[in-house]
């Protein structure tokens, strides 16, 4: 049983004199009044008429209920009203403003899934649903004529103002990524702005630069076929972009000018060029006293990463037993005051397996000696294969090494000046040597694992 309302208004006091009601008997009422203007600028410039020359209807011409025009205007109008989704015309369909400029009184609009198709144009003959196609560059040029088209006469100069910006995105669509700067997942859309009116638009994935694509959107502003471009401005086109979209090649491919600088253009280069000056001066000196103290180290001889690289080696050692020809046994740390061999697995920076074979020793060349550290691989034969040399040291003066440990079987641990048991390796190893260049000493002790 339907519910009988006694009561058709709602009295809500009296402002001024007069009464405050509330009634249900206003009608269809809508909220989107401005779309009444819209639509008197869209007849003032043919948009709609002229973008819908840029596409092919193939559908049935008898079954057709909403022309491209409409469809067109409908989507064009709902933008500017705020209504950026598709889903939004379910209800806009019957919105009798809407209904109004689209001149169908008593009617309905297209609804979301026949503007899909419409926005979807690129698809054409993927299946039988999408009957519209497009012509991508009428649809550019249309701009440019629109814009051409406000001038009676050719403006003497002209600013194309580049612009990025961001189109935020709510779900996962296709292309969306994470712009740091703009701290969000959108797109990155590209404008081409000339005063108030739009050039050219690109949608761009934000994983792009900011002037990507610039180039070839500004080129084609004065390559606009049909006889019309910008270039009818024929006595200046400037580009003006910010600091994302402001590249030299961008900038060059819209502007056309004249040769030489003004006096105030001259001034302001050479104000930038000696702040340029002024701040790179510091960077130079900075340059200048690291490249210093490279040479000083170099002439020291010892580096630490050298250093570092020989304390992990031997931080590595391993004990290996290889039987001899005469059934003795040899061990694969052997030291004396002099020199040092030992074995290590390969780093594991290699992912490798296997050993290397280690020797520190010094290397007389002419009047110098270094102290290298000799590498070979080590096969499974206990053979070495070839062999290089990282320099632990450059010119070397006094060197030499001590061992703390049991040197025999029997007596307490103690430093000794070479190592020749086989079965067990020392617990430290002393390395010392001094620089001929400042005479400073340099030297590691290192605790071997016992293994």
């Amino acid at each position: 049983m339907l519910t009988e309302c006694s009561q058709t208004e709602l009295d809500l006091g009296s402002s001024g004199g007069r009464r405050l009601v509330g009634a249900f008997d206003g009608g269809a009422i809508t909220s989107n009044g401005g779309v009444v203007l819209l639509a008197a600028a869209d007849r003032a410039i043919g948009l709609s008429r002229r973008l819908a020359e840029c596409f092919t209807d193939l559908r049935f011409a008898d079954a057709i209920r909403h022309c491209v025009p409409d469809l067109l205007r409908q989507r064009i109008f709902g933008l500017a009203l705020g209504h950026e989704d598709l889903i939004d015309h379910d209800a806009l369909r019957d919105d009798p403003a809407l209904v109004a400029v689209l001149d169908k009184p008593g009617g309905r609009l297209a609804g979301k899934s026949t503007l899909n198709r419409m926005e979807h144009a690129g698809k054409i003959g993927r299946d039988r649903h999408h009957k519209l196609d497009h012509d991508a560059d009428a649809i550019e040029r249309l701009f440019v004529d629109i814009f051409l088209d406000a001038h009676h006469e050719p403006p003497s100069r002209i600013v194309l103002d580049l612009d990025a910006t961001d189109d935020p995105l709510y779900g996962a669509q296709e292309g969306r990524h994470f712009h740091g700067y703009y701290d969000c997942y959108c797109y990155l859309p590209l404008y081409i702005f000339c005063g108030r009116h739009l050039l050219a638009a690109k949608l761009r994935t934000s994983r792009v630069d900011s002037a990507d694509g610039s180039v070839a959107i500004a080129g084609s502003l004065s390559r606009h076929r049909g006889g019309r471009s910008i270039r009818c401005c024929r006595q200046r086109a400037v580009g003006d972009g910010d600091n994302a979209t402001a590249r030299r090649r961008a900038m060059s491919s819209v502007s056309h000018r004249d040769a030489g600088f003004s006096v105030l253009e001259l001034v302001i280069a050479l104000t930038l060029v000696g702040l340029f000056l002024a701040l790179l001066a510091p960077s130079i000196r900075f340059g200048q006293r690291a490249w210093e103290l490279s040479e000083e180290i170099e002439r020291r001889g010892a580096t630490p990463a050298a250093l570092q690289f020989l304390e992990q080696r031997l931080t590595d050692a391993r004990l290996l037993l290889t039987p001899n020809d005469d059934g003795s046994t040899s061990g694969s740390f052997y030291g004396d005051r002099d020199a040092l061999r030992f074995v290590a697995p390969q780093p594991p920076t290699t992912r490798l397996g296997g050993f290397y074979s280690y020797e520190l020793k010094i290397v007389v060349e002419g009047a110098h000696r270094r102290l290298v550290l000799e590498t070979a691989l080590r096969t499974e034969e206990a053979k070495l294969g070839p062999s290089h040399e990282t320099v632990i040291a450059d010119r070397v003066g006094a060197f030499a090494l001590r061992f703390y440990g049991r040197p025999s079987v029997e007596g307490a641990p103690r430093w000794s000046e070479a190592w020749h048991r086989f079965d067990v390796m020392p617990d430290l190893v002393d390395v010392r040597f001094r620089s001929e260049t400042d005479g400073a000493e340099h030297w590691i002790i290192v605790p071997l694992r016992a293994r």
